[in-house]
């Protein structure tokens, strides 16, 4: 089963969350940018793109599959959470549930 995970952002400080955004391609950035700064929905930001509904959904979906990895490989490069099952501090597991 797909496990989903979605950002509560006060996992870091505002610089190194403002880093992780900034790493990723233009159209998930601006999809993670709008749903978790400004609290657009997705079919706002279809509007704003252009694009379909479920394009702009992906986009934000991808986006915060990026940014986890980003925070899992660094907690594990710096060894601060040998005892992390999966789920990086700041994250929490939505399996099973539409967004």
């Amino acid at each position: 089963m797909l496990k989903v995970y979605k950002a509560k952002f006060n996992f870091q400080s505002p610089t190194y969350r403002q880093i992780l955004i900034d790493r990723l391609p233009d159209k998930q950035r601006d999809a993670v940018r709008w749903v978790e700064t400004f609290g657009l929905k997705y079919r706002a930001i279809a509007d704003i793109r252009h694009t379909p509904y479920y394009t702009a959904k992906a986009n934000y979906r991808h986006g915060m599959a990026r940014i986890y990895q980003e925070i899992l490989r660094d907690e594990q490069t710096q060894a601060v959470a040998p005892h992390l099952q999966g789920v990086p501090s700041g994250f929490t597991e939505v399996s099973g549930q539409g967004t």
